[in-house]
């Protein structure tokens, strides 16, 4: 993942695995965390990037009751973002 210096690439793998929400975990999560950061510290207006992260954080909230209908840890870690969406969002 460090070899995706190019800021259109990460954009693309990013992009495909959002639309591929099942197959995230949490270690890539981990691993995607720093191409995000390094995509918002582009010099992508702010303005842009606020609208995009609201757009996502959207899609992230409509998915959570889904993963509260599934058995196991998923649900109670669901259970907390939705909580945490309902103070910010």
């Amino acid at each position: 993942m460090e070899k995706m210096s190019d800021h259109a690439v990460s954009t693309d793998v990013i992009s495909v695995l959002a639309a591929k929400v099942d197959i995230i975990t949490l270690d890539l999560c981990t691993c995607l965390l720093p191409l995000l950061t390094s995509l918002l510290e582009s010099k992508m207006d702010r303005l842009e990037r606020c609208n995009l992260c609201f757009i996502e954080l959207e899609k992230v909230k409509r998915f959570l009751p889904s993963l509260t209908r599934r058995e196991g840890s998923i649900t109670k870690t669901a259970q907390e973002l939705k909580l945490a969406f309902q103070e910010v969002l």
